[in-house]
């Protein structure tokens, strides 16, 4: 707190404010849509907004910061502004607040539950009560493991970092919340994965059958396969009833992150994610491991959108699905030795493109996007095409500076609109096949000669 200032005060001058905005659905919603991003959701809120003297005085005092500062975006009043109580430092550290995460864990791994049974080579079930699995959760054991997971949604932070965080449905979330204080939460199942060859000592897991005893090891990373909704509900409606009863089913498997994928796909037909996530996670194509590798290994590692389109603001560039179709277009893998190959020589071919345009693809890549159609995501099929060309050509990769700086990208430039990039009043449009085809079309007619390009 600022010198002079106490949180008394500030909870005094706020218990008028929260008695106008609790009563008016609509700035709930405001506050609660505010909030949702520094984790504050439902639950919480209106337990603290029930009795507020009492509640807001024995919170985090970066929760009370969060809070102060988003009823002062619903209701301005310079008296009550949060910084005028907090000092910068506060300000700062509240941005990276997670409340429903324990800063000082008391719980770690080794992981022992009871009551498993092993009903497959690497899968078991269980029962627990939601209060454990609030605790494993809240104490950092459980995480989001965007490899194999649901589409990520992206936080900027005031510091100016973005931070990619679980995707989640906030009104599925206040309705699970909803149903597990009303005692009507259906007893579903929670699948969570102990990754393959992620532990200390070589085993993820120790299952000891005659105890019913499962044991999950130090060092293991343990991650959220299916119930992030769920979990987070059942979080929020034990902080306003923390003597709930209510038990859950939980499947824990032991897969490495192929089979993780492939069994989080299956499930994924039954609860409905983009189409294209779910192409990115069944890996199906030989194409889709070339693109994988090239998300990991190359430096356009987390610029490729698994979702239907790319996030411009979240450095997402280009699609797992349009890299991956035209792969599969130009290519023949017969193999995975063959797809292991190509990814190597694609990963080449991107590192050095990259490479011979850092401002464009990765330091200054939003405002090139405003002015270029060098970083649209149609682009890359032409940028494989490229690839490919050069490889059967003879031109080595470190050439393709000199080759697309012959190329006009300036978005003033026609053709952009021709091939639909653009629509006819400059706006950009979302990636189509026909686009795709017509850039590449373009890639495969420009007269590539070592060092040159004529078009």
């Amino acid at each position: 707190m600022r010198r002079g200032k106490s949180t008394e005060e500030l909870i005094e001058k706020l218990v008028p404010v929260i008695e106008d905005v609790r009563n008016n659905k609509a700035k709930m919603k405001i506050l609660e849509n505010g909030l949702e991003k520094n984790y504050i959701r439902y639950g919480r809120i209106r337990k603290y907004f029930l009795n507020p003297k009492e509640e807001l005085s024995q919170i985090d005092p970066r929760e009370l910061l969060l809070i102060t500062k988003q009823l002062n975006v619903i209701k301005p009043d310079p008296e009550v502004h949060y910084s005028a109580f907090f000092t910068d430092k506060e300000i700062e550290s509240a941005e990276l607040f997670n409340p429903t995460i324990n800063d000082e864990p008391d719980m770690d791994f080794p992981l022992t539950l009871n009551n498993f049974m092993q009903v497959s080579a690497n899968v078991y079930i269980g029962v627990l009560d939601i209060k454990e699995i609030s605790k494993i959760y809240t104490n950092r054991l459980l995480r989001y493991n965007f490899d194999y997971q649901r589409e990520a949604a992206h936080i900027q932070r005031a510091n100016g970092t973005i931070e990619k965080v679980p995707k989640l449905n906030v009104n599925a979330v206040k309705d699970i919340a909803k149903e597990t204080l009303n005692g009507t939460l259906s007893t579903t199942t929670l699948t969570w994965n102990a990754l393959a060859f992620s532990s200390e000592d070589g085993e993820e897991i120790t299952f000891t059958p005659s105890k019913m005893r499962l044991t999950i090891n130090k060092g293991t990373r343990l991650d959220i396969l299916d119930g992030m909704h769920r979990i987070n509900g059942i979080v929020d409606a034990l902080h306003e009833n923390p003597n709930l009863e209510h038990n859950m089913t939980i499947m824990i498997t032991n897969f490495d992150t192929a089979e993780a994928q492939k069994h989080l796909a299956q499930i994924s037909k039954i609860n409905e994610i983009s189409r294209e996530h779910i192409k990115s996670l069944e890996k199906t194509r030989l194409s889709d491991f070339v693109v994988d590798q090239i998300n990991k290994k190359s430096d356009l590692k987390d610029r490729i959108a698994t979702g239907k389109t790319p996030n411009i603001a979240h450095k997402e560039l280009t699609t797992f699905n349009i890299l991956s179709s035209v792969i599969e277009e130009e290519f023949t893998i017969m193999t995975k030795i063959e797809a292991k190959d190509l990814s190597e020589e694609l990963i080449e071919f991107f590192d050095y493109l990259v490479d011979a345009f850092p401002e464009e693809f990765v330091t200054n890549y939003q405002e090139t996007y405003k002015e270029s159609a060098i970083n649209d995501p149609n682009m890359f099929a032409g940028y494989i095409v490229l690839a490919k060309r050069m490889r059967s050509e003879g031109i080595k990769y470190k050439k393709v500076k000199d080759i697309l700086s012959n190329i006009n990208f300036n978005l003033d430039n026609p053709m952009w609109t021709d091939f639909g990039i653009l629509n006819k009043n400059g706006t950009r449009k979302s990636p189509t096949i026909k686009t795709r085809d017509a850039i590449k079309k373009f890639f495969n007619n420009v007269e590539v000669i070592e060092g040159e390009t004529i078009s």
